[in-house]
């Protein structure tokens, strides 16, 4: 084999993998769309609903069901935040009462350069 027959077979096989990884990686992600309606049970509601062959009374209830339980979610991740708010507002005042008034000045300066922490989760918004 020559030096050139050589260096397009290695070429060849670059490009092959290359194609094969790109492919992989986009096979593998759901097309976005599909996260548009995802349900808290980690599937669309369209591709769920559709591959169990639901009747229109099944869809019904069951989207119900997953309304219900979307607002529970919800319910329980504000209820949640709201605690943490107040644990960390506490112990933002604990530490301020311990501070002399300059260590207190450079706590807030630091405060400032904070961000309020967000709920994060795996689901898009509604």
């Amino acid at each position: 084999m020559t030096r050139a027959g050589g260096m397009a077979g290695v070429a060849l096989i670059a490009a092959l993998l290359a194609g094969g990884a790109a492919g992989y990686a986009v096979g593998a992600r759901p097309p976005r769309e599909h996260f548009k309606e995802m349900t808290m049970l980690g599937l669309s509601r369209s591709a769920l609903l559709d591959s169990i062959a639901a009747t229109p009374a099944q869809r019904a209830r069951i989207d119900s069901l997953l309304d219900l339980a979307r607002a529970h979610a919800d319910s329980a991740v504000n209820r949640m935040m709201r605690d943490v708010r107040e644990a960390t507002g506490a112990a933002r005042a604990q530490v301020r009462a311990l501070l002399t008034p300059e260590q207190r000045t450079r706590f807030e300066a630091l405060l400032e350069g904070t961000s309020e922490m967000l709920p994060r989760s795996p689901m898009p918004p509604p």
